[in-house]
């Protein structure tokens, strides 16, 4: 169930604007005012079904597959980070690189819990 009375406007203008300075032109063209926010449980199952979804991703070896979904969906700044967070996971070569990676990492799992929230109206 969504509240098309709550409007993600602001979050998604911020969006828009970070993606922006992060040089992903595509996805802060995709950012639209038109995504409304999941009421009660449904942002909670939305939530876990993410995290869950990764997981099997994860023991599979289809993150990118994963990832690719989450574009469809129309999460493309956060499908795109998500891929260049992975594209440097395999260059890593310090202790410091590793700890900078996991707080990326960290990041992105926040951001992919406050983004699976927003769906498109139907």
């Amino acid at each position: 169930m969504t509240n098309v009375n709550l409007s993600p406007g602001p979050f998604r203008r911020m969006t828009a604007t970070w993606l922006r300075e992060q040089g992903d032109w595509t996805g802060a063209n995709t950012v639209k005012e038109d995504w409304v926010l999941l009421e009660g449980r449904a942002c909670e199952i939305a939530r876990a079904e993410a995290h869950s979804n990764l997981q099997k991703a994860r023991e599979k070896g289809t993150v990118r597959a994963y990832l690719q979904s989450l574009e469809r969906r129309g999460h493309v700044g956060l499908a795109n980070t998500g891929l260049n967070i992975l594209a440097h996971a395999g260059t890593l070569m310090r202790k410091l690189d590793l700890g900078q990676q996991q707080d990326q990492v960290n990041v992105w799992m926040a951001w992919l819990d406050w983004e699976v929230r927003f769906v498109h109206p139907s």
